[in-house]
């Protein structure tokens, strides 16, 4: 995918010449700051716009480590597919307005 590509899948295609102007290419975009984008003029929405674009492209990119190779009953590695997906998983606990103590104290039994 080009610069302009990537550009136009943002509907920031106007910003395709400056940014091959300024030999910026997909690799160089990821490296982009606040700072340099204010540098080259854009306008604070479209930094917005192109900082959560990039902040994408970097976690397309990243590829989670590879613990170990699970064996089979047979012996053979499994593959990911096989493995399944692991996802991180956050919870959260919250007491509304003293549920919490009013629920141990009601007569459910």
């Amino acid at each position: 995918m080009s610069i302009g590509d990537w550009l136009a899948a943002l509907g920031l295609e106007e910003y395709t010449g400056l940014f091959e102007r300024e030999r910026i290419d997909l690799e160089a975009a990821r490296h982009l700051t606040d700072a340099n984008l204010k540098d080259l003029g854009l306008p604070m929405g479209h930094r917005a716009k192109l900082l959560a674009a990039i902040a994408a492209l970097d976690e397309a990119l990243v590829v989670p480590p590879r613990v170990g190779a699970v064996r089979s009953a047979g012996g053979r590695a499994q593959t990911d597919a096989e493995q399944g997906e692991r996802r991180q998983l956050t919870l959260l606990f919250c007491d509304m307005v003293g549920f919490t103590a009013h629920f141990s104290r009601a007569p459910f039994l």
